[in-house]
């Protein structure tokens, strides 16, 4: 439990959850689930906050705070899938509630889907062998140090944060948010990051081999390495390196930067 409540103070820190929401006088639920049974998990969420973070054990813990018992999330496993679900009474302002998911170090999903509303969404060293599909209407999205073979992250208004990831081809998108994206190699299939008025940062490796296509309307692209930027009047291609995956990076008013690491 010591190495549990050390994690998350980590992740606290980090995503700017208050200590009223996961105060312990708020611990409404908490249920262990043996890891072997669960292959795959989903999410369907109106506006509560999910976190997920690595531990050193066998079975998956799930804990949710909340200062209303009446629309605390409801939590069921059907064969190999566990799920947690929202009441369907509606959210009233003051209503708190933060969902952490604890998984064994080295427990490997076949797939993850998220659907939030306005809830945030931290993702902490998950391992998925096919997909991990994120959809929020407002809240932000973050996965870090996490391993899948596609991501799919989607939000209208919020910002999307991939640090330290190893993915074989990503899809991420935002109407009004900002894009940051941290990856430890080049993907190995084409990869998207799409906004429509913010910026959008790609963070890779010095030594990795990947083109990139550009776009933007009123915006340019910036080499931070290179202390150089070009304006992106039309579609600009880069090849870094050898050259290799395409990694397409297309905003309408924002600027798209580069930082090599």
């Amino acid at each position: 439990m010591k190495k549990k409540i050390f994690f998350l103070i980590l992740l606290i820190s980090s995503f700017y959850i208050s200590a009223q929401d996961l105060n312990p006088d708020n611990l409404v639920y908490k249920e262990d689930f043996s890891v072997s049974d669960i292959k795959t998990l989903k999410f369907n969420l109106t506006f509560e906050n999910l976190i997920t973070d690595v531990f050193y054990g066998d079975e998956i813990t799930i804990e949710i705070y909340s200062n209303n018992l009446i629309k605390t999330p409801v939590v069921s496993v059907a064969g190999t899938s566990l799920s947690i679900s929202s009441t369907k009474q509606k959210n009233t302002p003051g209503d708190l509630c933060t969902v952490v998911v604890y998984i064994p170090k080295k427990h490997t999903f076949e797939s993850v889907s998220i659907s939030n509303n306005k809830g945030s969404i931290n993702l902490e060293s998950i391992n998925v062998f096919d997909y991990i599909k994120i959809s929020t209407t407002s809240g932000n999205i973050k996965l870090s140090n996490s391993n899948t073979s596609y991501l799919n992250a989607k939000t209208q208004s919020g910002n999307i944060k991939l640090k330290s990831q190893v993915l074989d081809y990503f899809e991420t998108s935002t109407q009004s948010g900002e894009i940051s994206i941290n990856l430890l190699d080049s993907p190995y299939g084409k990869s998207f990051a799409k906004t429509e008025s913010g910026n959008i940062t790609l963070k890779l490796p010095s030594y990795a081999d990947y083109n990139l296509e550009l776009k933007s309307k009123n915006g340019s692209f910036w080499d931070v390495k290179n202390n150089s930027n070009e304006q992106l009047k039309r579609t600009l291609y880069k090849k870094i390196n050898s050259g290799g995956v395409i990694i397409h990076a297309e905003t309408k008013s924002g600027n798209i930067y580069l930082q090599s690491q």
